[in-house]
C-alpha cells in the first residue's frame, strides 16, 4: 500500500512546473522571439556584407557565342589578287578575370556601413527588449495561475463547509428544528458556492492557455505548486524612484531611444 502511494504522489509531480522553468521554455520554444533572433543574426550578416565593400573584389566574367557562319574578311594582297581570312569564328568563347577595388566613392561605403551598424544595434535593442517584455509577461501569468489556485483551494474549502453546513441544515429541518427557509437560503449559498468554484476553474484554464501561448508547450495537465507564491515575494522594500533610475538605465527601448537622439 504505501509502495503504491509513493508511486502516485512520484506522478503527480511528473508535470510540476516551477516558474524558472516556464522562462526557459519561453525563451527556447517561443516563436517570435526566434523571429527577433533569427533578425539579429541578419542585421550582423548585413553589416559584415557591407564592410566587404571595403576590400578589393575578385572576378571571373566569361560568354560563349554560336554564329550560323563564320565571318570572314576578303585582303587584296596584290593588284587583283585578294585573300579571305576568318574574321569572326562560329564559335568563340570569352573569359575575363580581375580584381575590383573602390578608390573613391564618396563616402557611399562608410555610410552605408554606418548604417548597418545602427540598424544591427537597434534590432538587437527590439530583441532584447522584447525578450525582457516575454519573461514578465510568463512570470506574470504563472503568478496569476498561482493566485488563482490559491483562489480555489479556498473556494473549495467553503463549498466544503457549506456542503457540511447543508447537511446539518437539512437534518435539523427534518427534525423541525429550522424552519424551510433556512434550507433554501442554504440551498443557495451552496448553489452560489459551486458557480464561483466554477468560475475560478474557467479562469484556470484561461490562464493557462495564455501561459501555453507564451512558451508554446501545452501545460494543461502540468502541476503549479503554491510554494512559488513564498519563494519569489519580494523581501526588500524598493522606492520607486529607484526603480524609475533602474528602467532608464536598463531598459533596451530607452537605449534605443538614446542613441537614436544621439
Amino acid at each position: 500500500m504505501k509502495k503504491i502511494l509513493l508511486m502516485l504522489l512520484v506522478s503527480s509531480n511528473i508535470f510540476a512546473l516551477n516558474i524558472d522553468e516556464a522562462v526557459q521554455n519561453a525563451l527556447q520554444n517561443n516563436h517570435i522571439l526566434k523571429f527577433y533572433e533569427s533578425s539579429v543574426k541578419s542585421s550582423k550578416y548585413d553589416t559584415e556584407s557591407s564592410k566587404s565593400l571595403q576590400m578589393p573584389s575578385f572576378f571571373l566574367d566569361s560568354s560563349y557565342t554560336l554564329l550560323d557562319k563564320e565571318k570572314k574578311l576578303n585582303v587584296e594582297i596584290a593588284p587583283g589578287i585578294t585573300s579571305s581570312m576568318t574574321q569572326v569564328k562560329d564559335k568563340y568563347f570569352d573569359a575575363t578575370v580581375g580584381i575590383k577595388y573602390n578608390i573613391y566613392t564618396g563616402g557611399a561605403v562608410s555610410s552605408n556601413i554606418n548604417i548597418n551598424r545602427y540598424k544591427e544595434e537597434s534590432v538587437k535593442q527590439n530583441y532584447l527588449e522584447f525578450k525582457n517584455e516575454l519573461i514578465f509577461q510568463v512570470k506574470k501569468q504563472y503568478a496569476e495561475i498561482l493566485k488563482l489556485l490559491a483562489q480555489k483551494e479556498i473556494a473549495q474549502r467553503h463549498l466544503d463547509a457549506l456542503n457540511n453546513h447543508y447537511s446539518d441544515v437539512k437534518n435539523f429541518y427534518k427534525q423541525g428544528i429550522v424552519a424551510e427557509l433556512d434550507l433554501l437560503q442554504t440551498d443557495v449559498k451552496l448553489k452560489e458556492a459551486k458557480q464561483s468554484l466554477t468560475k475560478i476553474d474557467n479562469y484556470i484554464k484561461v490562464a493557462k492557455s495564455a501561459l501555453s501561448l507564451l512558451i508554446n508547450s501545452n501545460i494543461e495537465s502540468s502541476d503549479f505548486p503554491l510554494t512559488e507564491l513564498n519563494q519569489n515575494t519580494i523581501e526588500k522594500t524598493i522606492k520607486i524612484d529607484t526603480l524609475y533610475e533602474e528602467a532608464v538605465k536598463n531598459r533596451p527601448i530607452i537605449k534605443q531611444t538614446y542613441n537614436k537622439t544621439d
